[in-house]
Order: structure tokens, then C-alpha cells, then sequence
């Protein structure tokens, strides 16, 4: 609490109010009180050498004293001890009488003398003795003499009580200076009562925990999913200081950004500092880590055609000088206009680099201005000159843009060689490639890739004064590649940084001689499925991250275990085997009950017991097989595992963290035999364990259906395609051309769900039960109104219930079970319990 003397109180000399009176002395009354200071020696000595007339000593704090009381010992001459306490809340200048020395009857003079201060603060408790040579800061002694000295003191000296009183009462009304029913009164305003209970974790009893087929109990033989523990109350009177942490959540105006968050978590200082802010009140010293990075989102779109009637009848059309023969019917995709859209796209708005008749001529018939048509030239030879374009090859607008930064920046780089670019806009080429939007690049050469890496670290571009025809724009040039940051090829063999610099979002390998490139956000995520129907039929559609050079892989589980089995191998483990997917449905048929012994390993870390594993394996083969893995684990940690040894506990929690951390959703244990034991991991929620690894699942699909033609007609009253999920349906209510939409994101380690932010704290930081409760209601408190605080992190590996020093993953059921710090405040409702007076 800072002096609540603001500098701009009128009452210059506060509590001091005698000096007041003798500043405002006239003619000879002035020479009746004369007032001087008096030092403090560093041995704690106040000395008078002099002679001195009708003297009175009086001493005061050299500052404010705010929560904090002193008591002031002094050695009189005559041998006596006077002790002086100040209260807290005492000003600055409340002066109290130190000493009176005997004067001369008929002189009024005193002799020198010397007096000894000793200094004690007094905070509840606890008392500190403060050194002698620090006095001087804390004290101040002033002289006073002649009897109208004293005399103006004595009348002034009441004033330094009440001063202190209305301090104090200004204090009061402050959640650092209230105690007791103020205390109560500031949390009935804000609608935080005061706690009469606490809370603690209750261990289930043996005959609580899971077992195997119902609630029963046949003699010793329990049975049923049993219970994980729960929270409960005791009673208990919160005290004051324990009130007021919590009454600092809500006090202050709070405007919630992501730096105020950061602020109130954390307080002032850098990363590397300890905690300031609200948790340092609750003794957490880490400061926690506040992440809103959202995650890019990637897009892929696919075009389905509707045709009106499942069995249209042949047309007919006369023939001149013969009979009426019946036309065969035009393709399924040329009935719905599938075709004809992607010829008038390539006819309207695609870009054809060609340099040949058919290109020319496509590009002559558009209705352009002549400005623009003659830029849309220029832009056709630049991508000629850059990359190697195959026979009627046409690309999106923008991404033949983008495509034109990347060849002037390469030539900018020394590099004219036309790119070799064997596929562009294709109509059977799937979501990828159908509307333009992306195209395939030759993986370039490591030489070529370190030449470019060297260049541009060297400053050595080819850039021209002016521009030119194959440079438009040089300034433009050396802007991207100063944004740009190069990295060797053997970091970055696809020239990512280069490409993305340039615009595209898009690098990903397809095969090893080959990129796939876009302007879009993709990031290996197609739509597959049929690309027409009829009314009244259905089609069903899948999304998929594909994995760099794998087809057909998901990108989650392939990165995710790769760089999962990298930090596993770090911590000191022996690695895993990932199995392939006929030894993996094997390893699923073989699986045996969950052992006892190994139950007691799995239950801290929060692996689901296998009690029919026939029914798992056979749920297991309904998981889209491309989002889950089995593991074979080493044989030293499955054995580890069978016998329920204290060293499984700590493997398990390994590998559950390396597995989460990667992003990875859910993870069952399956028991084949003592020395044989199985993970099966997933991006989505597997059979018992449901997500255990993670809040959500690793991936995430929003699917749209747009009818892009016809335009006209009226919309259906119900959806057309299942809305989430990898798989989806299109039924189509209307016939005509669609334009399916996915879009996708994926976990990482990095970045978070869109609306939404993480919250952390560094690996070895523990929180009791208490701390964990704190720390959730200041983030209630503390998130914008529609966005979520994902703590999963936290309650996964910081939360120490029983108190034994070691975090254990908090089991779902009690996640949210704390107390509410902040309740709806109702007519007639009180913050205190009925009968407290204190």
C-alpha cells in the first residue's frame, strides 16, 4: 500500500500540525518557539552538545507507516527506558514527546545530554529489530524550545491521532488495508463471499475402484467402473489474507487482452524473471505461458454435378433425309455442367502461358480493357520465361501471380533456367488440381538451392536500375527476398523458404521429384470421393492430410509419431516398433484382459482398463484406419508394465507426454503377454479411451455445399452435407453444379484453435489442489467473452491432489469441481456466513 498523502494535500506539514501554528507566529512570539532538527549518529545516538532553553524533544517516522507498527526504545540519560509505538497508518511527521530535560529554575536552560534509540517493526508476529545505522532513514527527531514551543505542540498534538484514524479509515475502504467485516463488506460489492469450508481430493477406497462387470459385489469380487476420487469439504473460516487474493482477481477495471492476461498471471518483468502477479500471491513462482497463436486452417474444394432424373430419356433429333435416331446421351458430367464450367473457366479466367495459337487466341477473345489485357501479356511471357509450362497448361489467376514472383525472384538469384512445371489445371485431377488453384513444380536441385541460399545471404542479386519487361517491378523483387530467410537444402530441401516468401502457402512434396504448390492454404489436405450424382442420391466424401511424399498417409500420425519417437529416444528410451496394419488387427485379436498388476500402472497415468478385449479390437476396425497407429513397446518398459513396477508409472507418463505433446489425441494399452505390450494412438477418440491425450481431436473438418450453378432457385430448408467430421454425405436437394468445401486444421505443437488461448506453465511446476482452484477462476475472470482457456496442459501434468509432491493427470469427473469464487448476487442474499461477526 502506497502514503495515501497525495502531493498535492494542502497540509504541507500533515500530522505535524505544530509547526503550522509556530510558522504563523508574529513580532516577538516567534522567538517563544524555535524548532531545529537533530541528527541520528549511525550508532543510534541523538546528541546535544549545546546549551538549550525550555527544551522539548519529540520524535516521528521519517515516512508513513501502512500495515506495519513500530516501537521506539530510548536510553534516557537518567537511566529510564521510554518506549514510543506507532501505529500503522501513522503519518509521516506525527511527532510524540521523546524527552523533557530538567531545566535551571532560573535560567529555563538544560544541559547537554544523549539519548539511545533502539527501532523494532512489528508486522502481526513478527518482530525485525532494524540496525542502528539505518535510523537516520526510518526516524526523525526535531528539538522544540520555549514554553510557547511546547505550549503549541501540546495544543496540536490530538491532531496526529485523528489524521491516523481517518487514514485508517481511507484504508479500510482498500482490499490491502480491510480486514475483517470491511473485508467482507468489499466482497459482498463484488460478489465474493467469504469461504467457511476448504477443499481437498478424497483417494477412492478399495472397494470404490474399477473392477470388471457391474456394480456388484459377490464376496470378494468387485465389479463396475468404480470411482476416481472425489472432491470434499471441511469446514474452515477462510482468513483475511486468503480472502484478499482472491478479492484481487476482481477489483481492478480489467480490459481482457492478451497482454492484460499476461499481466495480471504474471506481473511485471521478463520471461526469465519470477512470478509477480496473482499466482506469485498463491506461492506459485513460474510464470505461466499465455499462447493465442491460431493455427492456419487449410481449404480444399471439389466440384459435384447433380443430374435432375436418374434415368433421362435419350433425346432425338431428325435427320435429314432419314429416319429418327435416337442421340446417345452425353456423359453424367456433361449433363450436370461439370464440363462446361471447367471449359468456361479456362475460356474466362484462367491464365494460359502458352506461346502458341490456341493460347492466343483464348486470351484475344476476352472482353479486357486494353491496360489490362496488355499486363495479362507481359504476365504470360514472364511465367514462359520462368518455368517450363506443359501443352495447354492454365493456372488460377492468382496463382499465376504468384508463380511470377517466384521466377523474378530467381532470377534475381542468378537462376534463368526455366522450372520445369509438368501439371497445372486439370479437370480429372481431383480437388487439387480441377479449378487451377495449385500446380506441381519439380523439386529443384540441392546445388541450386545452395546457390540461391548463398546469394541472397551475400547480397548478390541481379536486379536492373529500371524496370523491364522481365522485371516489372525491382523494388517490389527485393522487398520478398529481404522477407525471406534462407535456409540450407538439407534443412529445407523443397525451397519452402522461397516459395512461401513468394506467396505460396503451399509447399508440399507429393512424390520426391515433385511439389505441389498453391496460393491457398492446403497443406496436403484433399477431398476425395465421386465428382457426380444424380438427385435423390448421395455421395459420400472424405478429407485427408496426406503426409509429405506419402500418399495416402495422414500428416498427423506420420509427423507427429516421427517426431514423438525422436523425443522418446531423447528422454533415454529404448524406441518403439510401429506396426504395419495386418500385424497391428493381429496384435488387436490378441489382446488379453488388462492384467492387476498392470492395472496399477495404468491407473495414475489415466489408461483405460481392457476387460473385453474382443469387443475393442472389433470397435477398433470401425477407427479410420489412416488416423491411428500401434505401437510395440520395448520389451524391458512391457515387462515393467505386466508386473505394475513403480518404474511403468514413470514410462507410461513418458510416453503418454511425448505422444500428447506431438499432438496426438488418445492413446489404449493392450496387454498380449508379459513381455508383449501395444499402444494403439489416434488423432480421434479410440473405443475406452476416448481422448485422453488431448481436450479435442487432433483434426477438425467443417464441410460446406455451395451450388455455384444455377445460381436461381430456392435454398432447402435442411442441410445438404453433414457439417464436421472427416467423412461426410452430400445429398443434394436441388440439381445443378456444387462446389464441396472443406476445411480443415490439425493440432500442433504450436498455435491454438481459432477463439481460443493456452495456458501453461513450465515442465516441473506443481500445483496443489487449492493453487489449481485459484488459478481456474482467475481464468473465468480473466478470458473475453467468446473464447475458450485451454488448461488440458495443465490438468494433465500440474496438479498435485493428494499431496504427495508428484502431479497426476486430474480425472475428468472432478476437472471442473472447485468452488466458485464469484456468485450471482440475489435480493435478500449476504456474503457472510448467518451469525458471523467477526
Amino acid at each position: 500500500m502506497t502514503d495515501l498523502l497525495t502531493p498535492v494535500d494542502p497540509d504541507n506539514h500533515a500530522s505535524a500540525s505544530h509547526r503550522h501554528m509556530t510558522e504563523h507566529l508574529t513580532g516577538p512570539l516567534q522567538t517563544g518557539a524555535v524548532e531545529s532538527r537533530i541528527a541520528i549518529s549511525t550508532t543510534g545516538a541523538v546528541e546535544l552538545t549545546t546549551v538549550t532553553r525550555e527544551p522539548l524533544l519529540v520524535l516521528a517516522p521519517a515516512r508513513a507507516l501502512d500495515g506495519v507498527a513500530w516501537s521506539v526504545t530510548a536510553d534516557l540519560p537518567d537511566g529510564t527506558d521510554l518506549v514510543l509505538d506507532f501505529a500503522p497508518g501513522t503519518e509521516a511527521g506525527a511527532y510524540l514527546p521523546l524527552y523533557r530535560p530538567p531545566t535551571d529554575p532560573d535560567t529555563g536552560t538544560a544541559a547537554p545530554f544523549t539519548i539511545r534509540l533502539r527501532l523494532v517493526a512489528v508486522h502481526g508476529a513478527e518482530r525485525v529489530a532494524v540496525p542502528a545505522a539505518q535510523l537516520a532513514e526510518h526516524l526523525a527527531v526535531r528539538l522544540v524550545e520555549g514554553i510557547t514551543g511546547r505550549v503549541l505542540y501540546l495544543l496540536g498534538a490530538e491532531k496526529q491521532r485523528i489524521r491516523r484514524q481517518a487514514r485508517e479509515l481511507a484504508r479500510i475502504r482498500t482490499i490491502d488495508g480491510a480486514h475483517g467485516d470491511a473485508l467482507d463488506r468489499i466482497g459482498a460489492e463484488l460478489g465474493v463471499p467469504r469461504f467457511f469450508d476448504t477443499i481437498r481430493f478424497r483417494d477412492p477406497a478399495p472397494d470404490e475402484r474399477a473392477s470388471v462387470f457391474g456394480r456388484f459385489a459377490f464376496g470378494e469380487r468387485r465389479f463396475g467402473p468404480g470411482r476416481s476420487g472425489e472432491i470434499t469439504a471441511e469446514g474452515r473460516r477462510e482468513p483475511d489474507e486468503e480472502y484478499r487474493h482472491r478479492l484481487d482477481i476482481y477489483r481492478p477495471w480489467l480490459y481482457p487482452t492478451r497482454r492484460q492476461v499476461e499481466a495480471m498471471l504474471n506481473g511485471p518483468g521478463r520471461p526469465s524473471d519470477p512470478n509477480r502477479g496473482l499466482l506469485a500471491a498463491i506461492g506459485v513462482t513460474a510464470r505461466a505461458l499465455v499462447t493465442d497463436t491460431a493455427r492456419p486452417a487449410a481449404a480444399a474444394v471439389h466440384l459435384v454435378g447433380v443430374e435432375a432424373l436418374r434415368n433421362p430419356i435419350p433425346p432425338i433429333r431428325p435427320i435429314p433425309d432419314g429416319p429418327i435416331r435416337p442421340v446417345p446421351p452425353r456423359p453424367l458430367a456433361d449433363r450436370t455442367g461439370r464440363t462446361g464450367f471447367f471449359e468456361y473457366a479456362r475460356q474466362t479466367t484462367l491464365i494460359w502461358p502458352g506461346d502458341d495459337a490456341e493460347a492466343d487466341r483464348v486470351h484475344a477473345a476476352r472482353y479486357l480493357p486494353t491496360a489490362a489485357a496488355e499486363q495479362v501479356e507481359t504476365l504470360r511471357r514472364r511465367l514462359r520465361a520462368g518455368f517450363g509450362f506443359p501443352a495447354r497448361g492454365a493456372v488460377g489467376p492468382m496463382l499465376a501471380l504468384a508463380l511470377d514472383r517466384v521466377g523474378r525472384c530467381r532470377r534475381a538469384l542468378g537462376e534463368s533456367a526455366p522450372w520445369p512445371l509438368p501439371r497445372c489445371q486439370d479437370p480429372a485431377g481431383g480437388s487439387r488440381y480441377e479449378l487451377g488453384l495449385g500446380a506441381d513444380l519439380a523439386t529443384p536441385g540441392k546445388a541450386e538451392l545452395a546457390r540461391m541460399e548463398r546469394r541472397l545471404r551475400d547480397g548478390d542479386l541481379k536486379l536492373p536500375a529500371e524496370p523491364t519487361d522481365l522485371e516489372p517491378d525491382p523494388a517490389e523483387t527485393a522487398a520478398l527476398l529481404a522477407s525471406a530467410t534462407p535456409r540450407p537444402p538439407d534443412e529445407d530441401p523443397d525451397g519452402a523458404w522461397l516459395l512461401q516468401a513468394c506467396g505460396l502457402e503451399t509447399v508440399h512434396r507429393v512424390r520426391d521429384d515433385l511439389l505441389y504448390v498453391s496460393h491457398i492454404p492446403t497443406f496436403g489436405l484433399t477431398i476425395s470421393g465421386p465428382s457426380t450424382t444424380t438427385l435423390g442420391g448421395s455421395v459420400a466424401l472424405q478429407a485427408r492430410y496426406h503426409a509429405a511424399g506419402e500418399p495416402g498417409s495422414h500428416i498427423l500420425l506420420v509427423r507427429g509419431l516421427r517426431d514423438a519417437a525422436q523425443e522418446w529416444a531423447a528422454r533415454g528410451r529404448d524406441p518403439w516398433q510401429v506396426l504395419e496394419p495386418p500385424a497391428a488387427q493381429a496384435a488387436w485379436d490378441a489382446a488379453v484382459p488388462t492384467p492387476e498388476a498392470a492395472k496399477r500402472a495404468l491407473e495414475p497415468v489415466g489408461l483405460p482398463m481392457v476387460t473385453a478385449p474382443a469387443d475393442v479390437a472389433e470397435r477398433l476396425r470401425r477407427v479410420p484406419p489412416e488416423l491411428m497407429a500401434t505401437l510395440r513397446l520395448p520389451t524391458l518398459v512391457a515387462r515393467q508394465i505386466t508386473t505394475g513396477s513403480d518404474a511403468a508409472i514413470a514410462a507410461l507418463r513418458d510416453l503418454l507426454n511425448v505422444l500428447s505433446s506431438q499432438g496426438l489425441s488418445s492413446a489404449l494399452l493392450l496387454v498380449l503377454a508379459e513381455d508383449h505390450v501395444a499402444v494403439v494412438v489416434g488423432g480421434v477418440a479410440l473405443p475406452l479411451a476416448g481422448l485422453n491425450l488431448a481436450e479435442r481431436a487432433a483434426t477438425h473438418f467443417r464441410w460446406y455445399a455451395v451450388r455455384i450453378w444455377p445460381t436461381n432457385g430456392a435454398t432447402p430448408g435442411h442441410p445438404e452435407i453433414t457439417y464436421l467430421g472427416a467423412r461426410t454425405e452430400f445429398t443434394p436437394a436441388r440439381w445443378g453444379l456444387y462446389a464441396i468445401v472443406a476445411l480443415g486444421q490439425i493440432r500442433s505443437q504450436t498455435g491454438t484453435e481459432p477463439y481460443e488461448f493456452t495456458v501453461d506453465l513450465p515442465d516441473g511446476t506443481i500445483l496443489n489442489l487449492l493453487q489449481y482452484e485459484y488459478l481456474m477462476n482467475v481464468l473465468a475472470h480473466l478470458h473475453p467473452m467468446g473464447t475458450r482457456v485451454n488448461t488440458w496442459s495443465i490438468r494433465q501434468r500440474h496438479v498435485d491432489l493428494d499431496g504427495d509432491g508428484t502431479a497426476e493427470p486430474v480425472p475428468s469427473n472432478i476437472s471442473r469441481t472447485y468452488r466458485q469464487f464469484r456468485r450471482p448476487r440475489f435480493r435478500g442474499a449476504t456474503a457472510t456466513a448467518p451469525g458471523d461477526t467477526s
